[in-house]
This record gives structure tokens, sequence and C-alpha cells, in this order.
């Protein structure tokens, strides 16, 4: 197209930037459908030119505003996707003409302010296309244009998912929730998850990334995630703040709380706000104030970690009862809000059903089992555990027999712990006599022998990796993890602490293509910890890397050195 424009128009275009796009634009196709031939267009629209320039000072506080882009824009992706900072009082009209944007603004620009017009990824053409880069303006009606940078990067986002990272200016105060604030600075994520701000005033701000930026509709099946960061300070306007990350998760959005208590079967269920952490329940109080009952027995269903559920004697049928619940903890580190009371109206119903076991790990028939494996047995209810001990055997390849230890992890579900760690390569069977086993109510199993098979890991197999990694604050090493995980081999992973000079070494890995991330574990809690909205609570820090390491049986594969 360029070969179509006038040497004279060229001239001038060479002065003036925003020339070319508008020669591009006069010279280029009028059709705004894709073309009738040809390869398919894949292509996002590209931005050209704009008016005034980008990075322009100086400018009216009543500016015409256009954007050429490269090719025609549907106008539904422009309409309602524009984001300014900071905010106008009333919201510009965005209009689309062919490759044409051009923003009428309802109200005069403030002086000496630098403005950000931007549309992120979300403009497309008219074969569906988003644009590769985001689509952003940037001026100041002053002498000086402010030039802050923060970016970084959005780790675990979920396929086929866009992000979007939220920037609160801070004013006299931190608000109690970001969630009740409005962002004063939106970036998009490209599919890599990176993301930058640019054009950023000095001062402090806060950092949430979501998958659905419309904050106060926000649920908890959207993604979202915290900084390592309390706050993000740019000291002056050209200042720039990079690997200011995120790792999404599901946090909670509302306080841990007790909702409701209900009648199922023969037990009492009670549901929360959050998942309840299944080790918290031995500490938990539970009490049933001026009643004479007796609770026997208290469990999480596996298949809704929302719920407990409670086997009480000594209800009387069609009475009401207060239970006070204390001292339970939800499985992101909150701790209920006490007390907590519910109600419920006790109605007596005779348990008649058979006890079944719902899952084991690790799953009978399962290979390459860790040599530290602690096996573990999943009720539908709560079993009777008096004299199962003698019910309980574990032997090697059929013939040796292995001293187990017994611990219940909640009223149904049972930890066995082999009292030495298990042989590599080698076959193990555990056998449940469930003859003489049965439910409070004296329910017995249906079956009466049940079997588990699994073999460990041949260790001849495994691989190492070693390395270093250069930190930047050298002296948080001891609570630094380095994280290496399988590709494509599902939840297989190892993870070492670094020594006192950066170094790692993982021993024990299969083989196959590994992908790495490292984390500062602040609160020493051997976990990685996403933080907290309320109270606002930043995340641990977390990195990961794209590279891929290969890992082959009886090797090591050494100095693979990261920067963290």
């Amino acid at each position: 197209m360029l070969s179509q424009i006038p040497p004279s128009l060229k001239k001038l275009a060479a002065d003036n930037f925003f020339l070319i796009g508008l020669a591009l634009y006069l010279t280029g196709c009028a059709a705004q459908g894709g073309p009738g031939g040809g390869p398919e267009d894949k292509t996002g629209p590209e931005l050209l030119a704009t008016n005034p320039p980008h990075g322009a000072v100086n400018v009216s506080l009543r500016p015409h505003l256009e954007l050429l882009l490269s090719e025609p824009i549907e106008p539904r992706s422009a309409e309602g996707n524009l984001t300014v900072t900071p905010r106008l009082k009333t919201k510009p009209r965005v209009k689309v003409n062919r490759r044409k944007i051009s923003i009428e603004l309802a109200e005069q620009l403030e002086p000496s302010c630098t403005y950000l017009f931007n549309f992120g990824r979300q403009l497309q053409d008219y074969q569906g296309n988003n644009t590769a880069q985001e689509i952003k303006l940037a001026f100041a009606t002053g002498d000086s244009l402010d030039d802050g940078i923060i970016s970084g990067t959005i780790y675990d986002l979920p396929p086929n998912t866009k992000a979007y990272v939220c920037l609160f200016r801070k004013g006299a105060a931190w608000q109690d929730s970001l969630l009740k604030a409005e962002p004063d600075f939106i970036a998009t994520a490209d599919a890599r998850g990176n993301y930058q701000f640019t054009n950023l005033p000095s001062g402090s701000y806060r950092a949430l990334a979501v998958t659905n930026p419309r904050l106060r509709s926000l649920s908890e099946e959207d993604y979202l995630a915290l900084p390592a960061f309390d706050e993000l300070f740019l000291p002056n306007r050209t200042s720039q703040l990079a690997n200011v990350n995120f790792r999404l998760t599901h946090l909670p959005l509302q306080p841990f709380r007790l909702l409701t208590a209900n009648i199922i079967s023969s037990f009492i269920e009670l549901n929360f706000s959050h998942a309840v952490a299944e080790d918290s329940l031995w500490l938990a109080s539970i009490n049933f104030p001026s009643a004479a009952a007796k609770l026997v027995s208290t469990w999480r269903p596996e298949q809704n970690p929302k719920q407990i559920y409670l086997l009480v004697n000594g209800l009387q049928n069609n009475q009401e009862y207060q239970i006070q619940v204390e001292n339970i903890w939800a499985v992101n580190g909150t701790k209920l809000i006490e007390p907590q009371v519910a109600k419920v109206i006790w109605k007596a119903v005779i348990d008649t059903v058979a006890p079944q076991i719902s899952a084991t790990t690790p799953p009978n028939n399962s290979k390459d089992q860790s040599r530290t494996t602690i096996l573990r047995i999943d009720f539908n209810e709560p079993i009777d555990t008096l004299g199962l001990a003698r019910t309980i055997f574990f032997f090697e390849n059929d013939t040796v027999s292995c001293a187990l230890s017994l611990q219940w992890l909640d009223g149904n579900s049972l930890l066995l712990r082999p009292q030495q760690n298990l042989r590599p390569a080698t076959n193990y069977t555990l056998k449940l006599l469930l003859s003489a086993w049965h439910d409070w109510a004296g329910n017995a199993f249906r079956d009466s022998l049940r079997t588990i098979k699994f073999t460990t890991i041949d260790e001849n197999k495994f691989g190492s990796v070693s390395g270093r990694v250069r930190l930047k604050q050298p002296e948080l090493w001891q609570n630094v993890f380095v994280e290496a995980n399988l590709v494509g081999e599902g939840n297989f992973r190892e993870i070492a602490r670094l020594d006192s000079l950066g170094n790692y070494r993982l021993e024990q890995l299969l083989p196959g293509k590994y992908l790495f991330s490292i984390w500062h574990d602040r609160n020493g809690n051997n976990q990685y910890d996403y933080g907290k909205l309320v109270p606002y609570q930043p995340a641990e820090a977390y990195q990961a890397y794209p590279t891929q390491i290969n890992v082959r049986s009886r090797w090591e594969t050494a100095e693979v050195d990261w920067d963290f």
C-alpha cells in the first residue's frame, strides 16, 4: 500500500506519524468484511496512529481523540471496553468508522494531568481476531508525562481465559476491601499471562489479578490473586517495578462462618461459607448448650468440603437444639468467627444403611508410589473404631508382614503409616477384614474383605536435577523452595529447600520433562499461601519458569540455575 502513496505525502508522513496512518486509511480497502479469497485472516488489528500522538504533552483540555487501526474494527468490541484513567465523571462516547475509532469527551480534562485511554486487547476485526497488544493512548495536558511502569506475570491461568490486573492508588488510607473500590488502572494480560501498566504517576498502589474485571460481581467461582507485596511504591514518575507476579486461585470473598444446620438421615449437617480444614476437626469445640447431648463423631464428607457431619447421641425427637461451634479453621488458614451458633429441630431416623469405603489412597493396583506413602481409607460415615487394629494387615510381596500405625484423621478417614520407609520396586498389599467392622448404629459392611494392592517406584528410574538460585534477597534462603512438576503426568512433583549458598538438589525425579517454579515460604508452614482479601494480606512470592528441563534415568542434570 505504501507504494500507492504520492511522494509528497510520504515526505509529510515522515514528519508526522499520524499522517502515515491517515494515508494507509485513505488508500485501504473500503470493504468491512473479510476478503473474498486468499488465506484465512488469523491476525488481529494493529494500531497505526493516534491523535494526539501517543506520549504527547501540552494537549488541549478538550482534545479530539482518534485511533487508526490496520483493518476494520467490529464496533461492538470497542463499545464498553474503554477504560480511562484518571476516571472521568461522564463516560466518553466511542464511535467506530471502519478502521477509525473516535472518542468523544463529555467534559473538559484537568490541567497538568497524564491521561490513559485503554481498550486493552478487546478490539476485534470482523473475523473475531483480537489485538495482540494493548490498544492505548497516553498523553499529558501539562508539560511532562507520567511514565511509571509496573509489570509482571499471572501464573496458573486456565486455558482460553482472559485475565486482568486491577491497580488501586492509595488515597489518605487504604479501603477495608479492594472489592468495594473502583480500580484506578486496569491492564489486560496476554495469553501467557504477561501484563504491563505504563504512564503511572508516583505513589503507593495495591493490585489484584482477576478473570472477571467487574469486581462488584465477583463470585468464588472466579479466579483471582494477590501479589507478594503489601503495597507497590513508585517513588517518582519514571520508576519501574518488574516481576510483580500473581498466582491465580479461588480466594474466599467473605469471612469464614457457619451458615446453616440440617438433618441428613441420622446425622446433623453443618454448612460453612468456606472449605473446612479436615485436620482442624480434632481441635474443634462443638457443643449443645443446656442439652444432655453427647457428640460421638465428627467428619468432613469428601464430596463437599464446606460441610461437616455430626453423629450425636441423646437428642430428643422434635426438639429444637442450639449448636455452638468454635475453633474450626478453613483450608485457607482463616479461623471461624467466634462464636457461631445454628439451630436445628431433631428428627430421629433409624440408620439401617450399610457403611462403605468411598475411597482409598493409593488406589487399588496403582504403580510408582512413593517409598514414604501414607495409606488412607475414607468411609461414607463414621466407623466404630474399637478393636480394628487386629483386622488390618499389610504385606510386602504378599508374605512379609509390615507394621502400621493407625490414626483417625476425622470420624470417617483412617490414616495408616508404615513404620519404616517402603522398599523400592516392591509389591504391597493391604487387607481389611471388614467382617469385624460396623458403623455406630451396628450396621455391618456388605463385603467381608477389602484388598488394596500397589507397587512402589523403581529408584533405578530416577534422575536428578541440581543447580543454584540467585536470590535478590540472599537472607531469605532458609524459606525458599524449588518445585519441579512433571509435564503431563498428573500431580507428580518434587520439592527441595535451598541451602545457605542458594544451592538445591532434586534427586527422586521420574524421567520426563519438568517445569520449575520457586516460592518463598514466608510463614514457614511448608506450603504456598495465596494471601487474603479481608483483612488484606499479600501472597507469598512466586515465580514460574517456561523452560522445560529434561530428566533421564540414572542421570544428573546439573547447573540448572534460576533467578528469584
